[in-house]
């Protein structure tokens, strides 16, 4: 927990540092002006996401010519129409100005990935073009986690150990994607998919995320309705440039 905890830390700072530059009010009532869009439209749009991050915590860099632009026309001629967009700039060097810059360039749907644990960040995510946001439910209790999900149309819960499956397994709705990510976020070791994938209810639609490839895609189909994946194609694609 120690690294969620500094995460948190951090991202309490953070959103202080921009309440100051756009206030609050301010912000709410843009996001109460925007249009809500159908979910279901999002589910129709295939069962991959495409991620477009800089570099992690336990991998370092990922490309050395990483370039936000360059990476999402690759997802799009791969005809992957969900784009996630890492938006935290000290663990992933991202920026939430990407956000509104891919939106006016592409017609696609964006999730913007990030800690997650202030309303503040969910007005943010919809008036910089955001369709989907995550929120990782170790980081917020359960009342939290409703207080969120009641803002916003479409929503990642991720988790990644069953006391957080269980937390979360209770709140039904129809805008609501729960994710498993591939490697627990307290000890950064992977974990095993299969194991944890059946305590979720069956009508539930369940993503997988983080540290994926091809061969565990074919492998994990039967079990999850979407999957995340970035790295193995961002570095794919370093290579068919080459």
């Amino acid at each position: 927990m120690r690294f969620l905890n500094e995460v948190i830390n951090l991202k309490m700072n953070e959103i202080k540092i921009r309440k100051k530059k756009i206030k609050f009010i301010k912000i709410y009532n843009i996001f109460y002006r925007k249009n809500y869009r159908n979910i279901d439209k999002f589910f129709s749009k295939g069962f991959l996401f495409g991620e477009v991050k800089n570099f992690s915590p336990l991998k370092g860099k990922i490309s050395n010519k990483f370039d936000i632009f360059k990476v999402s026309e690759y997802y799009i001629k791969l005809n992957i129409h969900n784009i996630s967009i890492l938006t935290d700039k000290v663990y992933f060097g991202g920026e939430l100005s990407y956000l509104p810059i891919l939106k006016c360039k592409y017609n696609n749907l964006f999730l913007r990935k990030e800690f997650i644990i202030n309303e503040y960040q969910i007005y943010e995510t919809i008036i910089s073009g955001g369709d989907y946001l995550l929120i990782i439910t170790e980081m917020l209790s359960i009342n939290r986690i409703l207080k969120m999900t009641s803002k916003f149309n479409c929503v990642i819960l991720e988790n990644f150990n069953l006391r957080n499956i269980k937390k979360i397994n209770n709140i039904y709705n129809k805008n609501i994607i729960y994710g498993l990510n591939n490697r627990n976020l307290i000890t950064f070791k992977n974990i095993k998919l299969y194991k944890l994938v059946k305590y979720f209810d069956i009508k539930k639609k369940v993503i997988s995320e983080s540290n994926l490839n091809l061969k565990k895609i074919i492998f994990l189909k039967k079990l999850f309705n979407y999957f995340l994946i970035g790295e193995f194609l961002i570095k794919k694609n370093d290579t068919r440039d080459k």
